[in-house]
């Protein structure tokens, strides 16, 4: 049996493992979601792809969140940071007042451009942010169901399925390195069995 090649391909399952479970195409994705006490932290990164629609509403405005969650929020943010990564074509966000709310329950974070001007098909972003000051519940939100909404339509349904411009939440780290042991694990004892491999 020619070992090299089991382990180039124990390698390239690893490499579909981790790819099968980016988002496709990049559109808007929040990664590193983390609630400790009062303070939020998250990055957003991607492309608005075409065939979403924003909504006619404060369309200058992303919100994350649950759709139908009104529970992770008890009280709103009032203390933000926000840190745009630069680079060609990259659209700078900020915050038009605190970052996290509990409206009409309906529970979210918010950025917005900028300029104050329209999201549009193909603007990206790529920011690291912060927000603090309110009260949170982290184990009141279902991470991996967090969509990002590019305005809405009815504020207390915020954010809306109707105008998701991102995806889930990407799996963390220490996910992904679980989920690749599993598939190393798997695979090397279909090839165990299959061959009759001897353990050294």
């Amino acid at each position: 049996m020619n070992l090299s090649k089991s382990y180039k391909k124990i390698i390239t399952l690893l490499g579909v493992t981790g790819m099968s479970l980016q988002p496709i195409n990049a559109a808007i994705v929040v990664s590193n979601w983390n609630i400790a006490g009062d303070v939020l932290t998250f990055d957003l990164s991607g492309t608005i792809d075409a065939g979403v629609t924003i909504g006619g509403t404060a369309n200058s405005i992303l919100y994350i969140g649950v759709p139908g969650d009104g529970d992770w929020v008890g009280g709103n943010g009032t203390t933000r940071n926000i840190s745009n990564n630069s680079g060609a074509g990259i659209r700078d966000i900020r915050t038009n007042s605190g970052g996290y709310f509990t409206s009409g329950g309906a529970n979210f974070a918010q950025v917005q451009t900028a300029d104050t001007a329209a999201w549009q098909i193909g603007d990206e972003v790529s920011a690291s942010i912060q927000f603090s000051g309110g009260s949170l519940t982290s184990g009141n939100i279902v991470t991996s169901q967090i969509i990002v909404a590019a305005g809405f339509t009815t504020s207390t349904d915020r954010p809306e399925a109707a105008h998701q411009v991102g995806a889930a939440v990407v799996p963390e780290p220490e996910q992904m390195i679980w989920l690749s042991c599993i598939g190393l694990a798997s695979f090397g004892l279909y090839r165990y069995r299959k061959q009759g491999l001897a353990l050294d």
